[in-house]
């Protein structure tokens, strides 16, 4: 198994008559659900001004991003989360870690 750390990184936009609130909620269900699995890091959910969404997702490896995706998206309950999302916007890539610069330690 590779070892090296992977990050998960999904570009979308949300459905017309999707509010901001209402996708935060369903984004924090997939959050209970990613606490449970082994693999997981962290996660960081941001928007630009202009409306597109970055949902970027830190793995211990390829495997457990690819075994995370799985059981997702079979669970029914996670449905309603993902048909928020426009999804003939949303672009979804996995790339190695390839070099973290921490930050700067200050006294």
């Amino acid at each position: 198994m590779n070892e090296q750390p992977v990050v998960e990184v999904a570009l979308f936009r949300l459905k017309p008559d999707v509010a901001d609130d209402a996708f935060l909620r369903g984004a924090a269900l997939i959050q209970r659900h990613l606490d449970q699995l082994n693999g997981y890091i962290s996660r960081e959910l941001v928007k630009a001004p202009d409306g597109q969404w970055v949902d970027i997702i830190h793995w211990a490896n390829l495997e457990a991003a690819q075994n995370a995706e799985a059981v997702i998206l079979a669970d029914t309950n996670a449905a309603p989360f993902f048909e928020m999302i426009d999804e003939s916007q949303a672009q979804m890539i996995y790339a190695n870690t390839v070099q973290v610069y921490p930050a700067r330690q200050t006294a």
